[in-house]
C-alpha cells in the first residue's frame, strides 16, 4: 500500500454578508514529514507566518494529509484586508487551475462508464469536424488535430499553447506532434470541456455539482458564483495589496472557474486518495506518471529549453496532477524551516485578468527574496498545480544543485 503525504498550499491575495460559522479543524499534534520525522503545528505556524510577511501575502490556506487523511488544516491572514476580516477554512476563493484537477476527476468517471475512451481521438465525439466550430477554425489545414486524445488533453501533451492569446498572431496552433512532449495547456482542457458537454448534452456546472461537489460534501464549491458565497469570500489583491474584489465567475470554465474553500478542497484531495467514486484502476491512473517532463520551465510552456534534472521518474504529469518530488535540501533543514510537505503549490496573488505566463514574468523577483533554500523553493513558478508526493528514499545532492527524490509509481506505459 502506498503511503502518501500531500500538501496543499493556496496563497491568495485574497467580503461580507452573514456567513456560516467556521470552526477550527482539530489538527494533529504531530504531522509526519517526507523523511519520516515529524513537525508540530507551532513550527508550521512560525514558518508560514514568516514567509507570508516576507512576500506580503494577504491570506493563505494550508492542508496536510498523512496516509490519505487530513491531519492539518489552517488558514492565515485576511480575506478582506481593509475590514481585517480573517480568512477561514470556509472562505470561498478562486481555485484557478485547481479546477483542472476536479475536472479530470469528472472525466475519469465518464471514462469508467464507457462514455469516453482515453485513447480515442476526441474529434470523433463531435458531430462535425473540429475546425468547423468557430472557436477552432484556426486548426483548418492542420490534420494533426485528429491525433489528439482525451489522455493527451488531460496530461497536457496535445501540442496546444497555454492560451492562444499569447501567440504572436493570437491564433490557435498545434506547436508539436500531439503526445510527444509536455506543455501546460489551458486550451487543451477547454477543448475537453467542449467534448464533455457535447457528448453528455449537459452543462459542465451541473455535471460537476452532481458528480463531484455534492457527493463529496463540498458544500461551498461551485463552477460559478453563488449568492451563498457572499458571507465569507476572499478578495483578490494586486502586487501592491490593492483589493480587486472576489472573482465572480458566471460561466463554467474547466480550466479555471471553480470557486472553493480550503476545507472543501481538502475533502476533495482526501476523496481521491481514498478512492471515492473512482475504481482503483482509475485512481491509480490519475496519480500515475504519463510522460516524462524534459522542459526546463513550466512557464512559458512552449519553451524548447530542456534539462536533465527531471530524468525518470522524478517529474511527470498524471491525469490532472503533476507528480513531483522534494529536494533533499529541504529535508536537511532545521524543523522550523521544514515545510517539504507543502512544497507543491504556492500561488502569489493573482489579478482577475492575469494568466500563468504573465504571472511568471512579474513574479520572478519573488524567487530571490527567501532566506534559505527551503523558502526559495516555495517561491517557484508552479502556479495552480497540485503535487502528489510519495514518501521517498534520500539521494545525495551535488554541489547544491536541485536533486529531487524518486517517486515509485506504476508508470502508465508512455515515455518520451
Amino acid at each position: 500500500m502506498k503511503k502518501w503525504i500531500i500538501g496543499i498550499l493556496i496563497i491568495v491575495a485574497t467580503a461580507g454578508c452573514h456567513s456560516r460559522e467556521s470552526k477550527p479543524f482539530p489538527n494533529a499534534s504531530s504531522i509526519k514529514r517526507l523523511d519520516g520525522s515529524a513537525i508540530t503545528p507551532s513550527e508550521i505556524d512560525e514558518t508560514v507566518s514568516r514567509l507570508m510577511h516576507a512576500a506580503k501575502v494577504t491570506g493563505a490556506g494550508i492542508t496536510i494529509l498523512n496516509g490519505g487523511k487530513i491531519v492539518y488544516l489552517k488558514t492565515y491572514g485576511f480575506r478582506d484586508l481593509r475590514k481585517s476580516s480573517p480568512l477561514t477554512p470556509d472562505s470561498v476563493m478562486s481555485a484557478a487551475s485547481f479546477t483542472k484537477v476536479a475536472f479530470a476527476y469528472l472525466v475519469l468517471q465518464l471514462v469508467e462508464e464507457g462514455i469516453f475512451a482515453l485513447d480515442k481521438p476526441v474529434y470523433q465525439y463531435l458531430p462535425k469536424p473540429l475546425p468547423e466550430y468557430s472557436h477552432y477554425s484556426d486548426l483548418d489545414g492542420d490534420p494533426r488535430y485528429k491525433k489528439i486524445t482525451t489522455r493527451m488533453l488531460l496530461d497536457h501533451t496535445s501540442g496546444f499553447p497555454n492560451w492562444r492569446r499569447f501567440n504572436d498572431d493570437k491564433k490557435l496552433h498545434i506547436h508539436f506532434e500531439p503526445g510527444s512532449r509536455f506543455a501546460y495547456s489551458g486550451e487543451g482542457i477547454a477543448l475537453l470541456q467542449l467534448i464533455v458537454e457535447t457528448v453528455t448534452k449537459r452543462p459542465l456546472a451541473d455535471l460537476m455539482r452532481e458528480r463531484v461537489f455534492q457527493p463529496l460534501a463540498m458544500t461551498r464549491t461551485s463552477m460559478v458564483w453563488s449568492w451563498r458565497f457572499e458571507g465569507d469570500h476572499a478578495n483578490g489583491y494586486d502586487e501592491q495589496e490593492n483589493s480587486l474584489g472576489p472573482q465572480r465567475r458566471w460561466k463554467a470554465d474547466s480550466a479555471g472557474s471553480m470557486l472553493t474553500t480550503p476545507a472543501d478542497f481538502a475533502l476533495f484531495v482526501q476523496a481521491i486518495l481514498e478512492g471515492q467514486r473512482l475504481r482503483k484502476e482509475s485512481r491509480e491512473l490519475m496519480l500515475s506518471p504519463q510522460i516524462q517532463i524534459l522542459s526546463k520551465h513550466e512557464f512559458p510552456p512552449l519553451s524548447t529549453e530542456t534539462t536533465d534534472e527531471n530524468k525518470p521518474p522524478e517529474l511527470r504529469p498524471g491525469m490532472g496532477f503533476v507528480l513531483d518530488t522534494v529536494r533533499q535540501s529541504l529535508l536537511q533543514r532545521r524543523p522550523r524551516r521544514r515545510l517539504a510537505e507543502l512544497h507543491g503549490v504556492l500561488r502569489r496573488r493573482e489579478d482577475r485578468h492575469g494568466d500563468h505566463d504573465e504571472q511568471f514574468q512579474r513574479r520572478g523577483h519573488l524567487q530571490g527574496i527567501a532566506g534559505n533554500s527551503a523558502e526559495k523553493y516555495l517561491y517557484t513558478d508552479r502556479m495552480g498545480g497540485l503535487h502528489a508526493v510519495q514518501r521517498p528514499a534520500v539521494k545525495k545532492s551535488r554541489g547544491g544543485a536541485r536533486r529531487d527524490l524518486p517517486l515509485e509509481l506504476k508508470p502508465a506505459g508512455r515515455t518520451q
